[in-house]
């Protein structure tokens, strides 16, 4: 039930995220403007950045395949860890459940108002090379563009960043073992990489998606506050 209830949002979620796409034109003066501030805070180092990190061939494959494998098979494995660590009504898995399905609506608004072209799609002149295009994964594992979403410009969050962030702040203080507990917390931050060395997103799409984490547990803590104010007999 719970597989077949994740498979419908995910399914919905893409459908939605699809029409969300804005035009170039917008899309493209969003991006100088997310260049323009990042220039001016002295943050705009993803071409750098794609220069250090993509030399050779072996390493951007698997920067590419980290990109397009991770964000899903992470996901759907810390669910499962959620599900079979939680105890009492499985609540805390239901808890960060709802606040990944929080994420893709509140995902979702950034894409339908603030389309933004990623650095592989910017013009020639800013030096970002598509990986998943000029070099490709391994196998049918090529995954390092969102075009296959449907969307180019669905990059304002990255919901990448924001998932990974997610995972590590549900999944690692249940971890026990403290070497799997440092990968879980490496892991956004490894995420984070790979969305610039693929030159899928910039830094501050990143930052977008971690705050959007932040709002949607806001979200969650509100709506189980009011719940339970409305729902649950108070004992006399």
């Amino acid at each position: 039930m719970q597989a077949a209830l994740v498979a419908a949002v995910v399914l919905v979620y893409g459908q939605i995220r699809t029409l969300a796409e804005g035009s170039s034109d917008e899309a493209l003066a969003n991006a100088l403007d997310v260049v323009g501030l990042q220039r001016t805070l002295g943050l705009l180092h993803e071409e750098t950045l794609q220069e250090w990190l993509t030399g050779w061939e072996p390493v951007t494959r698997a920067w590419n395949v980290f990109y397009g494998l991770a964000h899903d098979a992470a996901g759907y494995l810390a669910l499962i860890f959620l599900w079979r660590r939680s105890s009492h009504a499985r609540e805390p898995y239901r808890f960060w459940r709802n606040v990944a399905g929080w994420m893709l609506a509140l995902g979702l608004v950034g894409f339908f108002t603030y389309p933004i072209t990623p650095p592989r799609l910017m013009p020639p002149e800013y030096g970002f090379v598509d990986t998943g295009v000029e070099v490709g994964g391994i196998g049918p594992i090529q995954g390092a563009t969102e075009d296959a979403g449907g969307n180019r410009f669905a990059a304002m969050p990255s919901l990448h960043v924001g998932r990974a962030a997610w995972v590590a702040v549900a999944v690692a203080p249940i971890v026990r073992r403290r070497r799997w507990r440092a990968v879980v917390i490496a892991y956004p931050f490894a995420m984070l990489l790979a969305t610039m060395v693929t030159a899928n997103h910039w830094l501050l799409d990143g930052v977008a998606g971690v705050a959007v984490l932040g709002i949607a547990y806001a979200i969650e803590r509100a709506r189980r506050r009011a719940f339970n104010r409305v729902c649950v007999p108070r004992r006399a």
